[in-house]
Protein backbone atom coordinates (compact mmCIF):
# COMPACT_ATOMS: atom_id res chain seq x y z
CA UNK A 1 0.00 0.00 0.00
CA UNK A 2 2.88 2.63 1.09
CA UNK A 3 4.66 2.00 -2.65
CA UNK A 4 1.31 2.40 -4.22
CA UNK A 5 0.55 5.76 -2.24
CA UNK A 6 4.74 6.87 -3.27
CA UNK A 7 3.67 5.53 -7.20
CA UNK A 8 0.39 8.16 -7.16
CA UNK A 9 2.44 10.79 -5.44
CA UNK A 10 5.35 10.86 -7.42
CA UNK A 11 2.88 10.55 -10.26
CA UNK A 12 0.63 13.28 -9.66
CA UNK A 13 3.96 15.31 -8.90
CA UNK A 14 5.28 14.57 -12.61
CA UNK A 15 2.03 15.51 -13.96
CA UNK A 16 1.78 18.96 -12.11
CA UNK A 17 5.36 19.74 -13.13
CA UNK A 18 3.66 18.75 -17.12
CA UNK A 19 0.93 20.99 -16.69
CA UNK A 20 3.42 24.02 -15.08
CA UNK A 21 5.61 23.69 -18.19
CA UNK A 22 3.49 23.25 -20.83
CA UNK A 23 1.37 26.79 -19.34
CA UNK A 24 2.66 29.56 -21.10
CA UNK A 25 4.61 32.21 -19.36
CA UNK A 26 2.63 35.42 -17.84
CA UNK A 27 4.18 38.02 -20.69
CA UNK A 28 3.15 35.35 -23.41
CA UNK A 29 -0.06 35.39 -21.72
CA UNK A 30 -0.16 38.99 -21.83
CA UNK A 31 0.80 39.70 -25.06
CA UNK A 32 -2.13 37.13 -26.46
CA UNK A 33 -4.46 39.09 -24.34
CA UNK A 34 -3.23 42.78 -25.86
CA UNK A 35 -3.27 40.87 -29.37
CA UNK A 36 -7.02 40.31 -28.81
CA UNK A 37 -7.67 43.85 -28.16
CA UNK A 38 -6.03 45.14 -30.66
CA UNK A 39 -7.41 43.00 -33.25
CA UNK A 40 -10.68 44.20 -32.12
CA UNK A 41 -9.98 47.61 -32.65
CA UNK A 42 -8.72 46.25 -36.33
CA UNK A 43 -11.83 44.88 -37.07
CA UNK A 44 -13.80 48.33 -35.57
CA UNK A 45 -11.82 50.52 -37.73
CA UNK A 46 -11.87 48.07 -40.63
CA UNK A 47 -15.56 48.79 -40.68
CA UNK A 48 -15.43 52.35 -41.25
CA UNK A 49 -16.23 53.69 -44.84
CA UNK A 50 -13.60 56.36 -44.26
CA UNK A 51 -11.37 55.70 -41.00
CA UNK A 52 -9.57 58.60 -39.99
CA UNK A 53 -5.51 59.04 -41.45
CA UNK A 54 -4.46 57.67 -38.01
CA UNK A 55 -7.12 54.91 -38.41
CA UNK A 56 -5.99 54.10 -41.59
CA UNK A 57 -2.26 53.66 -40.46
CA UNK A 58 -2.74 51.55 -37.80
CA UNK A 59 -4.82 49.08 -40.54
CA UNK A 60 -1.84 49.62 -42.93
CA UNK A 61 0.92 48.47 -39.84
CA UNK A 62 -0.74 45.27 -38.94
CA UNK A 63 -1.02 44.30 -42.77
CA UNK A 64 -4.56 45.03 -43.56
CA UNK A 65 -5.99 46.44 -46.56
CA UNK A 66 -6.76 50.37 -46.80
CA UNK A 67 -10.35 51.11 -47.67
CA UNK A 68 -11.24 51.55 -50.71
CA UNK A 69 -13.14 55.20 -50.31
CA UNK A 70 -10.18 56.49 -48.24
CA UNK A 71 -7.68 55.79 -50.84
CA UNK A 72 -10.26 57.71 -53.36
CA UNK A 73 -11.08 60.41 -50.87
CA UNK A 74 -7.04 61.34 -50.02
CA UNK A 75 -6.30 61.57 -53.70
CA UNK A 76 -9.88 64.15 -54.73
CA UNK A 77 -7.99 65.94 -51.93
CA UNK A 78 -4.16 65.88 -53.27
CA UNK A 79 -5.78 66.70 -56.03
CA UNK A 80 -8.15 69.44 -55.21
CA UNK A 81 -4.93 71.18 -52.87
CA UNK A 82 -2.59 70.19 -56.00
CA UNK A 83 -0.30 68.79 -53.82
CA UNK A 84 -0.07 71.05 -51.23
CA UNK A 85 -0.67 70.84 -47.55
CA UNK A 86 -0.06 73.46 -44.93
CA UNK A 87 1.82 71.23 -42.77
CA UNK A 88 5.14 68.94 -42.55
CA UNK A 89 3.26 66.34 -40.35
CA UNK A 90 0.37 66.14 -43.02
CA UNK A 91 2.82 65.00 -45.94
CA UNK A 92 4.79 62.99 -42.97
CA UNK A 93 1.15 61.04 -41.96
CA UNK A 94 0.23 60.17 -45.48
CA UNK A 95 3.63 59.12 -46.54
CA UNK A 96 3.96 56.67 -43.58
CA UNK A 97 0.38 55.51 -44.58
CA UNK A 98 1.75 54.79 -48.44
CA UNK A 99 4.45 53.07 -46.87
CA UNK A 100 2.72 51.15 -44.37
CA UNK A 101 0.69 49.71 -47.14
CA UNK A 102 3.12 48.91 -49.63
CA UNK A 103 2.66 51.91 -52.16
CA UNK A 104 5.23 54.84 -53.29
CA UNK A 105 4.26 57.90 -51.50
CA UNK A 106 6.52 59.15 -54.71
CA UNK A 107 2.86 59.30 -56.29
CA UNK A 108 0.22 59.96 -54.83
CA UNK A 109 -2.48 61.45 -57.29
CA UNK A 110 0.22 62.31 -59.35
CA UNK A 111 2.91 64.16 -56.49
CA UNK A 112 5.67 63.11 -54.65
CA UNK A 113 4.95 63.18 -51.71
CA UNK A 114 8.46 62.15 -50.07
CA UNK A 115 10.04 64.99 -52.43
CA UNK A 116 7.59 67.46 -50.41
CA UNK A 117 9.46 66.32 -47.45
CA UNK A 118 12.89 66.02 -48.08
CA UNK A 119 13.11 69.42 -49.80
CA UNK A 120 10.28 71.00 -47.45
CA UNK A 121 11.27 74.93 -46.90
CA UNK A 122 9.23 74.98 -44.40
CA UNK A 123 10.18 72.26 -42.18
CA UNK A 124 10.86 73.97 -38.69
CA UNK A 125 7.32 76.01 -39.23
CA UNK A 126 5.81 73.40 -36.45
CA UNK A 127 9.68 73.17 -34.37
CA UNK A 128 10.32 70.28 -33.08
CA UNK A 129 7.49 68.35 -34.19
CA UNK A 130 7.92 68.78 -38.09
CA UNK A 131 11.69 67.61 -37.93
CA UNK A 132 10.35 64.42 -35.73
CA UNK A 133 8.15 63.55 -38.36
CA UNK A 134 9.75 64.24 -41.54
CA UNK A 135 12.81 62.10 -39.48
CA UNK A 136 10.05 59.28 -38.82
CA UNK A 137 8.76 59.62 -42.29
CA UNK A 138 11.58 59.61 -44.35
CA UNK A 139 13.64 56.55 -42.22
CA UNK A 140 14.40 52.94 -43.30
CA UNK A 141 14.45 51.89 -47.00
CA UNK A 142 13.63 55.26 -48.08
CA UNK A 143 15.70 56.48 -51.24
CA UNK A 144 16.63 60.53 -50.63
CA UNK A 145 18.45 61.92 -53.06
CA UNK A 146 21.97 63.42 -52.68
CA UNK A 147 21.19 66.78 -53.49
CA UNK A 148 17.90 66.84 -51.24
CA UNK A 149 17.53 69.53 -48.89
CA UNK A 150 17.08 67.27 -46.09
CA UNK A 151 19.19 64.12 -44.74
CA UNK A 152 18.97 61.83 -42.32
CA UNK A 153 21.82 63.39 -40.88
CA UNK A 154 20.63 67.12 -41.28
CA UNK A 155 17.07 66.00 -40.12
CA UNK A 156 18.46 64.51 -36.79
CA UNK A 157 20.39 67.43 -36.55
CA UNK A 158 17.14 69.54 -36.72
CA UNK A 159 15.71 67.02 -34.18
CA UNK A 160 18.48 67.78 -31.31
CA UNK A 161 18.30 71.29 -31.27
CA UNK A 162 14.78 71.05 -29.21
CA UNK A 163 16.64 68.92 -26.29
CA UNK A 164 16.52 70.63 -23.31
CA UNK A 165 19.45 70.64 -20.44
CA UNK A 166 17.01 68.23 -18.63
CA UNK A 167 17.20 65.50 -21.61
CA UNK A 168 13.74 66.14 -22.48
CA UNK A 169 12.27 67.33 -25.84
CA UNK A 170 10.59 70.84 -26.36
CA UNK A 171 8.23 72.06 -29.27
CA UNK A 172 10.11 75.34 -29.74
CA UNK A 173 13.24 76.39 -28.26
CA UNK A 174 11.65 78.23 -25.72
CA UNK A 175 9.36 75.77 -24.61
CA UNK A 176 9.55 73.19 -21.66
CA UNK A 177 10.08 69.68 -22.11
CA UNK A 178 7.25 67.65 -23.00
CA UNK A 179 6.63 63.79 -22.50
CA UNK A 180 4.80 62.93 -25.33
CA UNK A 181 7.35 64.68 -27.75
CA UNK A 182 10.38 63.29 -26.13
CA UNK A 183 9.17 59.76 -26.65
CA UNK A 184 8.21 60.99 -30.53
CA UNK A 185 12.18 62.18 -30.68
CA UNK A 186 12.98 58.54 -29.37
CA UNK A 187 11.07 56.81 -32.13
CA UNK A 188 12.19 58.96 -34.50
CA UNK A 189 16.16 58.85 -33.47
CA UNK A 190 16.05 55.21 -32.71
CA UNK A 191 17.80 53.74 -35.87
CA UNK A 192 20.34 56.19 -35.82
CA UNK A 193 21.72 54.88 -32.13
CA UNK A 194 25.03 53.22 -33.18
CA UNK A 195 26.04 57.08 -33.96
CA UNK A 196 27.34 58.63 -30.52
CA UNK A 197 25.87 61.47 -30.46
CA UNK A 198 22.76 60.27 -30.69
CA UNK A 199 22.92 57.76 -28.61
CA UNK A 200 24.07 60.08 -25.63
CA UNK A 201 20.97 62.33 -26.86
CA UNK A 202 19.15 59.37 -26.55
CA UNK A 203 20.50 58.02 -23.02
CA UNK A 204 19.32 62.27 -21.81
CA UNK A 205 15.86 61.81 -23.39
CA UNK A 206 15.08 58.18 -21.53
CA UNK A 207 16.06 59.41 -18.08
CA UNK A 208 13.72 62.22 -18.82
CA UNK A 209 11.01 60.04 -19.94
CA UNK A 210 11.17 57.59 -17.26
CA UNK A 211 11.04 60.48 -14.80
CA UNK A 212 7.66 61.21 -15.75
CA UNK A 213 5.88 58.06 -15.13
CA UNK A 214 3.56 57.72 -12.25
CA UNK A 215 1.87 54.99 -10.34
CA UNK A 216 -1.17 55.06 -12.95
CA UNK A 217 0.73 55.61 -16.12
CA UNK A 218 2.81 58.65 -17.65
CA UNK A 219 1.71 62.15 -17.06
CA UNK A 220 2.09 65.35 -19.24
CA UNK A 221 1.85 68.48 -17.05
CA UNK A 222 0.91 66.45 -14.13
CA UNK A 223 -1.99 64.69 -15.70
CA UNK A 224 -1.56 61.40 -16.36
CA UNK A 225 -3.13 60.48 -19.83
CA UNK A 226 -3.26 57.64 -21.89
CA UNK A 227 -1.68 59.72 -25.25
CA UNK A 228 1.49 59.92 -23.20
CA UNK A 229 1.52 56.22 -21.69
CA UNK A 230 0.93 54.57 -25.17
CA UNK A 231 3.97 56.91 -26.22
CA UNK A 232 5.84 55.95 -23.60
CA UNK A 233 5.15 52.02 -24.98
CA UNK A 234 6.38 52.83 -28.25
CA UNK A 235 9.87 54.78 -27.22
CA UNK A 236 10.86 51.66 -25.35
CA UNK A 237 9.92 48.71 -27.86
CA UNK A 238 11.76 51.28 -30.30
CA UNK A 239 15.32 51.23 -28.14
CA UNK A 240 15.14 47.69 -27.55
CA UNK A 241 13.67 47.72 -24.38
CA UNK A 242 10.59 45.81 -23.14
CA UNK A 243 7.82 47.88 -21.57
CA UNK A 244 7.10 44.52 -19.15
CA UNK A 245 10.15 44.55 -17.53
CA UNK A 246 9.84 45.31 -13.56
CA UNK A 247 12.26 48.44 -14.47
CA UNK A 248 8.72 50.18 -15.62
CA UNK A 249 6.63 48.54 -12.63
CA UNK A 250 4.99 51.31 -10.65
CA UNK A 251 2.52 50.32 -8.18
CA UNK A 252 2.35 46.62 -9.01
CA UNK A 253 1.96 47.43 -12.31
CA UNK A 254 3.40 46.76 -15.57
CA UNK A 255 3.27 49.66 -18.42
CA UNK A 256 1.37 47.39 -20.75
CA UNK A 257 -1.14 47.28 -17.33
CA UNK A 258 -1.00 50.86 -16.91
CA UNK A 259 -1.97 51.86 -20.73
CA UNK A 260 -4.78 49.00 -20.61
CA UNK A 261 -6.53 50.66 -17.46
CA UNK A 262 -7.33 53.06 -19.99
CA UNK A 263 -9.60 50.77 -21.78
CA UNK A 264 -13.25 50.98 -21.71
CA UNK A 265 -15.01 48.55 -23.64
CA UNK A 266 -13.24 45.88 -26.03
CA UNK A 267 -11.81 48.43 -28.52
CA UNK A 268 -12.22 52.25 -26.88
CA UNK A 269 -9.86 53.94 -24.27
CA UNK A 270 -10.32 56.98 -22.31
CA UNK A 271 -7.77 60.41 -22.46
CA UNK A 272 -8.00 60.32 -18.74
CA UNK A 273 -9.11 58.24 -15.96
CA UNK A 274 -12.76 58.39 -15.87
CA UNK A 275 -13.22 60.31 -18.83
CA UNK A 276 -15.39 58.46 -21.11
CA UNK A 277 -14.19 56.57 -24.46
CA UNK A 278 -11.71 58.91 -26.73
CA UNK A 279 -10.73 58.53 -30.40
CA UNK A 280 -7.85 60.35 -30.10
CA UNK A 281 -6.81 57.89 -26.97
CA UNK A 282 -7.84 55.05 -28.89
CA UNK A 283 -5.72 55.48 -31.48
CA UNK A 284 -2.74 56.47 -29.80
CA UNK A 285 -3.15 52.83 -27.95
CA UNK A 286 -3.93 50.91 -30.81
CA UNK A 287 -0.48 51.98 -32.23
CA UNK A 288 1.11 51.18 -28.76
CA UNK A 289 -0.40 47.95 -28.94
CA UNK A 290 0.88 47.31 -32.64
CA UNK A 291 4.01 48.10 -31.56
CA UNK A 292 4.14 45.50 -28.50
CA UNK A 293 2.93 42.99 -30.79
CA UNK A 294 6.20 43.93 -33.19
CA UNK A 295 8.55 43.84 -30.14
CA UNK A 296 7.60 40.59 -28.50
CA UNK A 297 7.94 38.92 -32.45
CA UNK A 298 11.22 40.69 -32.90
CA UNK A 299 13.02 40.56 -29.27
CA UNK A 300 14.64 43.48 -30.17
CA UNK A 301 14.10 47.18 -31.52
CA UNK A 302 11.11 47.75 -33.22
CA UNK A 303 10.32 51.10 -34.66
CA UNK A 304 6.39 51.31 -35.14
CA UNK A 305 5.61 53.20 -38.20
CA UNK A 306 8.64 51.72 -39.86
CA UNK A 307 10.13 48.67 -40.14
CA UNK A 308 13.30 49.13 -39.68
CA UNK A 309 15.15 48.31 -36.33
CA UNK A 310 18.73 50.16 -36.95
CA UNK A 311 19.99 52.47 -40.07
CA UNK A 312 23.20 54.77 -40.56
CA UNK A 313 22.97 58.23 -41.02
CA UNK A 314 23.23 59.43 -44.43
Amino acid sequence: MKNLRKKITAAAFIFTLLLVSAAPPASALAAQADTGVLNGILAAYAQKNLPSDWETLVLALNGKELPKDYLKNLEDTVKRKKGTFALTTDYARIVLIYRASGRSPANIAGYDFAARLYNAKSLTKQGGNGAIWALIALSGDMRIPAGAKWQTTTLCQEVLKYQKSDGGFALTAKSASETDLTAMAIVALSPYQADAVVSKALESALSFLLAQQKKDGFATNDAVTCESTAQAVMALCALGKSPADSAYQKNGKTLPQQLDAFRVSATAYEHTAKGGANTVATQQAALALTALARYEAAQGPVTVYVKTPTAKLK
